[in-house]
């Protein structure tokens, strides 16, 4: 569990493993998703390091487009807000 006083460091190494956990959760309940990914060594198995970088990728992705919704959802219910006192 992360808290307010973990390092930017211990948060980022923290995140990527959490990306590897999922991918590799992903990748043993469903084997074939294995085979759309790039990732993979000539024994099909995953590239720790590219698997990495990839769930990294993914990650700021993600909370990066969670949080452009619920900036665009807070403010348009505000003018919303706005719109009817006027």
């Amino acid at each position: 569990m992360l808290t307010d006083d973990a390092h930017p460091g211990n948060i980022n190494s923290a995140l990527t493993q959490l990306g590897v956990g999922i991918f590799m959760a992903l990748f043993e309940e469903f084997p074939p998703l294995l085979e759309l990914f790039p990732f993979r060594d000539e024994d099909g198995r995953p590239i720790q390091a590219e698997m990495e970088s990839h769930g990294m990728k993914v990650h700021t992705y993600t909370h990066t487009q969670t949080h452009i919704h619920t900036q665009r959802k807070t403010y348009g219910h505000l003018s919303i807000l706005r719109e009817t006192k006027a």
